[in-house]
């Protein structure tokens, strides 16, 4: 609530001028959880309003149509240069003759997984360009980082929410009579049970728009005679919530316990949010029938949501819990990386083949190449681009590096799948990614060598 006040105030002070403004929320659009992705979003609004700001995309990087006009879809640039690439482009973009003030919002910042640090460095200094049009307005947990940036100098201002208490209290008891109001619709509320919910609300909240949020969405699956009981459970502050929310998790019964266990301990250590059809083999969920796979997300309490097919954490907060529980990872993380290496190959080894897409024709363009309904790789594009990863953050452990010799497991599926794999990188768009890798892998061969203990994927 507080964050659309702030919007509002600013898009009044720009009615009725020249101004354009931009807003770009990360949490909305999927898998803007990297430098990269925030950068795109910006330059595609950016375009989307000025046409004519096309001129800085590079040829290379344009997709054309089959009627010859540009086509909007296409995600571009991926790789290693990407974030070089795109800051060169939306720079050149901010300062063009013809544009007049723009104003961006990034919105939590301190979510941001990949080059968070270069694209902070960055906006910090496009913020003091005197030729550029930009006017920053950005959102972040407090961060050491975020700190000896944006340091208040010159026309940078800095807002506390910490330090503004009193104001952030006033916009937390909004959003509880907001989502109360909701509540009694929904579960049918009488005006007596209404203000008992809001009362304890208001108590509990302790100025965190998040708590009141997961309570809110926990009371509606609450049968309305339990509420005030099941309310009165709920501890005050993310942490103890969080726990409760595992115990919840614990009290699964049946097999739900373990597999649930296996969705978060995939969700936690994967590079970016997971489709459902993803979700499958790298949570190794083999046994569960796709159509129950929704099912068991919603089961994993309030830590994760659905949007789009594609599962995310609830919030930065709630992820960083999870990487840090014993009970979700009792013997730390490096045993589920190398288990997401191990699924993956499988999965692509069971998957891949040539001519994926069917096309019958191997030198047609990208371009002209249309996916299939229902798409062959979906369950394994996350596999296919981030196997590598994963076994890189293994590998980096002496007492968990990982068999590269001959008839390996990664070596048996090279030999065979090599250009398998290599195609459907190229129908995923994702060839750049799949040069990076094999330098990984070619860099990971070179030091395994020079080990003479082994140890295997299991």
């Amino acid at each position: 609530m507080l964050m659309i006040g702030l919007v509002d105030m600013l898009t009044n002070d720009l009615k009725g001028s020249n101004a354009i403004s931009y807003f770009f929320c990360q949490n909305t659009v999927p898998h803007l959880n990297n430098a990269v992705s925030v950068l795109r979003g910006l330059i595609w609004k950016l375009l989307w309003n000025h046409r004519t700001l096309r001129k800085y995309i590079p040829d290379e990087y344009s997709c054309k149509s089959k009627d010859g006009g540009n086509d909007r879809g296409k995600e571009i640039l991926e790789g290693s240069s990407a974030f070089s690439i795109l800051v060169t482009m939306l720079s050149a973009m901010l300062i063009d003759s013809s544009l007049e003030t723009v104003y961006l919002l990034v919105n939590a910042l301190d979510e941001c997984d990949s080059d968070s640090h270069r694209l902070i460095e960055w906006i910090a200094k496009d913020a003091s360009a005197p030729l550029s049009k930009a006017k920053w307005l950005l959102s972040s947990r407090h961060t050491t980082k975020m700190e000896e940036t944006f340091r208040q100098e010159g026309q940078r201002q800095k807002l506390s929410l910490n330090l503004n208490e009193v104001h952030i209290s006033v916009a937390v008891n909004m959003f509880i009579e907001h989502k109360v109001v909701n509540l009694a619709t929904k579960k049918e509320y009488n005006r007596g049970l209404r203000e008992k919910v809001e009362i304890q609300l208001k108590e509990k909240a302790e100025s965190t728009f998040l708590w009141v949020a997961l309570v809110c969405r926990m009371l509606e699956d609450i049968p309305r005679r339990r509420t005030m009981a099941e309310l009165e459970k709920f501890p005050s502050g993310l942490q103890p919530l969080y726990e409760r929310m595992m115990q919840q998790i614990e009290g699964q019964k049946g097999e739900d316990r373990e597999l649930c266990k296996q969705i978060l301990r995939a969700i936690a250590i994967a590079y970016r949010p997971l489709t459902l059809e993803e979700l499958h083999p790298i949570a190794e969920l083999s046994e569960v029938p796709m159509d129950d796979v929704r099912e068991l997300v919603e089961l994993c309490g309030s830590f994760l949501i659905l949007r789009e097919k594609a599962v995310y954490f609830v919030h930065q907060s709630a992820k960083e819990y999870l990487n840090k529980s014993d009970k979700i990872f009792p013997q730390g993380c490096t045993k589920e990386q190398s288990a997401i290496v191990s699924r993956s190959l499988q999965c692509m080894s069971d998957t891949l083949g040539s001519d994926m897409y069917d096309l019958r024709n191997p030198s047609c363009l990208i371009e002209q190449v249309e996916c299939p309904v229902p798409d062959p790789l979906a369950r394994i594009r996350y596999a296919c681009v981030y196997w590598v990863d994963h076994l890189c953050e293994i590998h980096d452990n002496l007492q968990s590096r990982v068999d590269l010799c001959d008839n390996g497991m990664i070596d048996v599926f090279l030999k065979k799948h090599f250009l398998h794999w290599l195609e459907a990188l190229s129908l995923m768009k994702s060839m750049s990614s799949g040069v990076v890798m094999i330098r990984k892998l070619e860099s990971m061969l070179a030091v395994s060598i020079s080990f003479p203990t082994w140890s295997y994927l299991t």
